[in-house]
């Protein structure tokens, strides 16, 4: 038990510093010309940056066999259904919200329902 908290510690510490390297690439890099200031595309890039690294840092673990076998099955398993989460259900719902939030007429349509 021991081993599964210290190996969690490990990886949450390296998802923040992945999520910060992800922010800093994406203020610095991407960000400069970008002039929606919309802080929700930023944590969203970030967190899937960091769980891209975290399962690419996963796999080096899994080769040189550093953490506890069923830990690193757990994280693998996590980080995986959160990724999927965010990329088949957040992402999209996201753009779509985007889209219809862009169009003038279906904001004019929900208004009229709203007040009925």
């Amino acid at each position: 038990m021991a081993g599964f908290i210290l190996d969690t510690i490990l990886m949450f510490g390296t998802q923040l510093l992945f999520f910060g390297c992800g922010w800093m690439f994406f203020m610095r890099r991407l960000f400069i010309h970008y002039e929606i200031r919309n802080i929700f595309v930023q944590v969203l890039f970030s967190v899937t940056f960091a769980l891209s690294c975290t399962m690419f840092e996963l796999i080096i673990f899994e080769i040189i066999d550093f953490m506890e076998s069923s830990s690193r099955y757990f994280h693998w398993q996590l980080n995986l259904y959160v990724m999927l989460v965010i990329l088949i259900l957040v992402i999209p719902l996201y753009i779509s919200f985007q889209i219809t939030n862009s169009l003038k007429f279906i904001r004019k349509r929900a208004s009229q329902v709203a007040s009925i």
